[in-house]
């Protein structure tokens, strides 16, 4: 046994795509590609049709469940980091979307907070369970306005930061998941990671309202209380 190990550990390190290894834990785990790593901890695959049957699950029924399944969540700090980098594009990645379905992300918690358990707001369901398809059905001008304008008020502010901060760069930032709570995310406009003169971080939300377009700050400041 030790020299078969021996020998798989040695043919590991030349670095080489060898098809056996993908066979022979631990170095099977090397061969999988990062969306499959990612698949592992994706809540759709909790998903199974007998929950459809009504006279087998009824409501109370789908809690147990639901308890059950939220004992054995868990996810490590690598896949965070995964999930996070590589659902950067965001609603431009079906990752993104699949990432967070099941998720509670910050734009639902409160509402998931406030809904009755006993019986839950169906619409909110569908949202957290289904994002892509409900992100698609809502759609005007106003949102549109804020998706074009993102990543100019980014740039604006990173061009303001520096007359503050020393070397501040904003990143973009994907889905990032709790490890210590599962089944929470959020995905923020961006991320100031550790500017040279203060070391710190924080996380960044644009807001790009329509009704803003044709007033400066200082109009702004005057006239709108809301």
């Amino acid at each position: 046994m030790e020299e078969k190990d021996s020998f798989f550990k040695n043919i590991a390190e030349t670095g080489q795509s060898i098809a056996i290894l993908r066979l022979i834990p631990p170095y099977n785990d090397k061969c999988i590609s990062v969306k499959s790593k990612i698949k592992r901890v994706l809540f759709n695959k909790f998903y199974d049709k007998k929950y459809n049957d009504e006279n087998n699950f009824k409501y109370h029924k789908l809690i147990q469940e639901s308890v059950t399944k939220y004992i054995s969540l868990s996810i490590t700090e690598e896949d965070v980091n995964l999930i996070e980098q590589h659902t950067r594009e965001q609603a431009k990645s079906n990752l993104w979307f699949e990432a967070r379905a099941g998720v509670i992300t910050a734009s639902k918690f409160r509402q998931a907070c406030h809904s009755d358990v006993s019986q839950p707001s169906k619409s909110l369901i569908m949202q957290i369970c289904y994002p892509q398809i409900e992100m698609h059905k809502f759609t005007s001008n106003a949102t549109t306005y804020g998706c074009d304008n993102e990543k100019v008020a980014l740039s604006y502010l990173e061009v303001y930061l520096n007359h503050e901060h020393r070397d501040a760069k904003i990143t973009e930032s994907g889905l990032i998941r709790s490890s210590e709570f599962p089944f929470l995310g959020a995905s923020p406009d961006g991320l100031l990671l550790d500017c040279s003169c203060c070391k710190e971080s924080y996380v960044i939300e644009i807001k790009c309202p329509i009704k803003c377009k044709e007033k400066s700050p200082t109009d702004l400041a005057k006239t709108d209380t809301k």
